[in-house]
């Protein structure tokens, strides 16, 4: 599989402070984008081209502070402290509007400070370090108040990483000396001791990174230097460097999962946007600037997956709001395995060559197929290997993969004649059906999957009539099916996608064996390439 880097682009000409936070939600096949501009305003855009940044008004924050934000069916809620850091939340949606910002029950922390929010049952569970640090949580509905996580302190204002584990909630943060803790529990029903995990240090109220994973967590720091470090928090493991990577004390580190790793986004001492991916057990592969983005040094980089990739979203240097992306681009081969055969067309043999054709097609109709051919030589009665393959065919999203394989029975010319032929029948045959679940061509309709021998019997022997002009001669069998990027990637989900189709044959001459029988086995494999990024350190 391939990795592209989209330049980065500027998200509506919006603007925060330099470096400033932005919280980025999914919403349909985009992304809901809400930031605190330069003077503390919230607003919120759809991130598509045609939307504009929109006030979310009645209250306002500090700038380019941190707005958490949940989806909830079809709207969001948001929650923030304000200028003077009293804890306020309100729902709604872009452009249609938005409900009076309210007071968490008078919550408070400092201005700007960043509120954890975890969904819990029809409500949330907030966490907040006040202004004197102490760590607090609350259900937000009407009627319960804030509760002390007691046991230790952090820094006014601190960031609280929360995570729920089943009906608990699992805490991280840095305290005053810049240690790293955690505990769990319920609030209302009581916590657990604060317990240091394993010694990690970063700044005091610093944010720490957690993932699920498995059972545990993945958690990622920036160390007092810099370093960036990652454990898997159980019993035995401890701090790794990712792969030397460094960024400023204390900096914030995004990580999304990936497959059974997790990718890695920072901001380096310089301001530079770099990725890494890997796992604290398996370690990380290299650093890597992210199509040279810019922000400013240790600065947040929001990363959300965006179809099989990320979405990355940060304010530059100057404030402005900023997008890139990478896709993963799969890659599959398409095998015409072999064919099983019942009853031969001709009495005793036949003299059967194979053909197999695969055509990309974008939206723009742009596209040119390639076949391949081979010749099987006197085949009777039983199962025989092809083995013809197209491999390592990358597929974009935009992308339809029109495949069609071809079997004929032709004695009487040679291999050479017998290839151009097929290859233009192969041809021909892909380029006009491309629609999925049933093309018209001339009379006859292809359908989404199955042989198409019967229908195209005159079609096909027009075609190829100059290899099938002896007595028993004719095509034993043809396929064509159309796929979308969806449908491959449902298709190998769970592994190659294989597919035996059988093929009753057509009336052949007086003389000749009775109906053919075959069976044709065929197969589409994800391929499971590694990804190469080009290796720069931050």
């Amino acid at each position: 599989m391939s990795w592209n880097w989209s330049p980065w682009s500027g998200v509506s000409e919006g603007v925060t402070k330099p470096g400033g936070h932005v919280t980025a939600v999914p919403w349909g096949d985009s992304f809901a984008l809400f930031i605190a501009d330069p003077g503390g305003g919230i607003y919120g855009i759809k991130a598509e081209p045609g939307f504009g940044w929109e006030s979310v008004p009645g209250n306002s924050t500090t700038p380019g502070a941190h707005v958490t934000v949940i989806a909830s069916g079809d709207r969001f809620t948001l929650f923030m402290a304000d200028v003077n850091g009293g804890v306020f939340k309100t729902s709604g949606t872009p452009y249609q509007g938005w409900q009076p910002w309210t007071s968490v029950s008078e919550g408070s922390t400092t201005p700007g400070a960043p509120i954890a929010a975890v969904p819990w049952g029809d409500s949330f569970a907030l966490f907040i370090a006040d202004p004197g640090g102490g760590i607090y949580a609350i259900k937000a509905e009407p009627g319960f108040g804030w509760e002390l996580v007691p046991g230790r302190n952090s820094t006014p204002g601190a960031h609280v990483t929360a995570v729920a584990s089943g009906d608990r909630f699992t805490l991280f943060m840095a305290d005053v000396n810049g240690e790293v803790f955690t505990t769990s529990g319920t609030p209302y029903q009581g916590w657990q001791p604060w317990t240091s995990v394993s010694e990690g240090s970063t700044t005091p109220g610093a944010p720490v990174t957690a993932v699920p994973w498995g059972d545990s967590f993945a958690l990622f720091i920036a160390d007092p230097n810099g370093g960036i470090y990652a454990i898997k928090t159980e019993p035995g493991f401890g701090w790794v460097s990712v792969s030397e990577g460094s960024s400023t004390p204390g900096a914030s580190v995004a990580a999304v999962p990936w497959g059974d790793k997790f990718a890695l986004f920072v901001a380096d001492s310089s301001g530079g946007v770099y990725a890494a991916e890997g796992d604290p057990l398996a370690g990380f592969g290299p650093w890597s600037s992210v199509a040279g983005g810019r922000t400013t040094p240790g600065a947040p980089v929001t990363g959300v997956p965006w179809e099989l990739g990320f979405a990355l979203f940060a304010a530059d240097p100057s404030g402005g709001i900023n997008s890139s992306s990478w896709i993963e681009v799969p890659t599959f081969t398409f095998t015409l395995d072999s064919f099983r055969i019942t009853d031969t067309r001709s009495r005793h043999e036949d003299t059967d060559s194979v053909s197999v054709t695969l055509l990309l097609k974008s939206n723009t109709g742009d596209g040119t197929p390639q076949t391949l051919t081979k010749s099987m030589g006197n085949v009777n009665n039983g199962t025989f290997k092809v083995g013809l393959s197209i491999p390592n065919v990358s597929v974009k999203s935009s992308q339809t993969a029109v495949f069609n394989y071809l079997i004929v029975n032709s004695g009487h010319k040679n291999e050479g004649e017998i290839s151009k032929a097929l290859e233009y029948v192969g041809d021909t045959l892909a380029e006009k059906g491309l629609v999925a679940g049933g093309t018209l061509l001339g009379n006859a309709i292809l359908p989404g999957l199955g042989s198409i021998l019967g229908p195209f019997e005159k079609w096909l022997a027009g075609e190829i009539e100059a290899i099938i002009n002896a007595d028993c001669d004719g095509t034993v069998a043809v396929e064509q099916v159309t796929l979308t990027y969806n449908d491959l990637l449902v298709k190998t989900s769970n592994g190659p996608y294989e597919h035996e189709t059988q093929h009753p044959g057509t009336d052949s001459d007086r003389g000749c064996g009775g109906n053919s029988m075959y069976y044709a086995t065929w197969r589409i494999t994800r391929d499971a390439n590694e990804t190469v990024m080009p290796a720069a350190q931050p």
